[in-house]
């Protein structure tokens, strides 16, 4: 059966979970590939940003990153993987403290994303984590995407949604506190 054959090995077995099939490896990849020009095309509406090509580079395979994230951490071979203990959640803070993305952006970018923005959005995302990590299993999708609503709401008052950089806060809550952190048995 095409698209069921699990990959078992190697740093892609590691990212979506050794359980991932064709079929999940294809999605993850095609929303990875997909997020590119749309983000460009996102950031071509909101007007002329003056961007050096290493700043457009950054921020395409940023982009790129919170595409095949959002999607992979949605499947269920990713879920499995990376639940497949309860001694995974204290790590959980931890991955969503590596994704240092709107800071960095800020530090790239400055004009598209304010520091303060950028930082209380990591900040907002690192108390979802906390949230959620204390809440029972079964309302923390719940809460995840109430975190994500009102997170998007609030950095949408400091980085517009329509600009450059807008879209950023919501594609990486969706892919930490709506996908990451919510297990196979959760949903």
């Amino acid at each position: 059966m095409t698209g069921q054959a699990p990959n078992r090995n190697g740093l892609w077995a590691w990212i979506v979970g050794p359980g991932a099939t064709r079929a999940d490896t294809g999605l993850t990849i095609a929303a990875m590939v997909l997020a590119v020009p749309l983000a460009a095309s996102a950031i071509i509406a909101a007007g002329p940003v003056g961007w050096h090509w290493w700043q457009w580079l950054f921020v395409l395979l940023l982009a790129s990153d919170l595409g095949g994230g959002m999607i992979a951490n949605a499947l269920p071979a990713t879920k499995r993987w990376y639940h497949r203990d309860r001694a995974q959640e204290p790590r959980m803070l931890a991955f969503a403290a590596l994704h240092l993305h709107l800071p960095v952006l800020a530090l790239i970018v400055p004009g598209a994303m304010p520091l303060g923005a950028a930082l209380l959005g990591y900040i907002w995302l690192l108390g979802g984590v906390t949230a959620l990590l204390a809440v029972p299993h079964r309302q923390r999708l719940a809460v995840a995407l109430a975190f994500t609503a009102l997170g998007t709401v609030l950095l949408g008052r400091l980085v517009p949604i329509d600009s450059a950089l807008g879209w950023m806060p919501l594609a990486l809550y969706l892919k930490i506190l709506a996908g990451h952190l919510i297990g196979p048995d959760t949903a």
